[in-house]
């Protein structure tokens, strides 16, 4: 599988352009994957960010406008 480092980059430059993404991250609990944060889910956000990325799955988690590093 690849690098989580290298997925989160790539799933950084897939939702670059989405607006209401508020950071990206991965967990550390076994298996691990890969969280977009959204101040807010929309239609067009769950249609632009993937559901899965090189074998890892993909949450979104809503931040009701709190702040996540990106």
């Amino acid at each position: 599988m690849t690098a989580v480092a290298e997925v989160l980059d790539e799933i950084r430059r897939r939702v670059a352009g989405l607006p209401g993404i508020s950071g990206v991250g991965a967990t550390k609990s076994s298996p691990q994957r890969i969280v977009v944060y959204v101040d807010e889910k929309t239609p067009e956000i769950e249609a632009g960010v993937p559901k899965n990325i090189a074998g890892y799955d993909v949450a979104i988690e809503e931040t009701h406008g709190g702040v996540v590093a990106l």
